[in-house]
């Protein structure tokens, strides 16, 4: 458990225990003691924090960073997919693939447009073979129509990417 959990679990026990001292005049306990009812309410903060500390952290951890595509796909020798932003607006699937057959065996290419058949977003994907996909990355910082691209490996879209 790190530091910031235990202060968490510290504050909330902390709270809860000056709730009970502060409420135990108007809940007609007038013959428990004030110390036992700022105990009580410690103890029931100790345990609804660790609960808020732990939810915290396992949720922390299944937050986090999105792991690239290749890292499973290149054991398994599937293609790859890469993704390639600062496009040109003007660029098409098909100089999108021309760019990387140059160095990679490429599977597909396709350039992400705004609805069917619209303008281009400046950014696509190329599947490239497992075995080239240093390849395609080391394509980043190069041009394509005049612009400076950025290549690196795709990552998976998580669900809370969707809208």
């Amino acid at each position: 458990m790190s530091l910031f959990c235990i202060v968490q679990l510290l504050v909330v026990s902390a709270i809860l225990g000056a709730i009970g001292y502060y409420v135990e005049p108007y809940l007609w306990l007038t013959n428990a003691p004030t110390g036992s009812v700022f105990a009580t309410g410690l103890f029931y903060g100790c345990i609804i924090g660790g609960v808020v500390a732990s939810l915290r952290a396992h949720c922390a951890s299944k937050c986090s960073a999105k792991k690239p595509v290749a890292a499973t796909k290149k054991a398994t020798g599937e293609s790859v997919t890469v993704y390639v932003g600062n496009l040109p607006f003007s660029v098409k699937d098909r100089d999108l693939s021309d760019a990387f057959s140059a160095t990679c065996t490429v599977v597909s290419a396709r350039v992400v447009t705004a609805g069917r058949g619209g303008r281009s977003k400046g950014y696509g994907f190329v599947d490239v073979d497992s075995a080239s996909a240093n390849a395609a990355v080391a394509l980043n910082g190069s041009e394509i129509q005049g612009r400076v691209i950025r290549v690196n490996l795709a990552k998976e879209k998580s669900k809370d990417d969707e809208f």
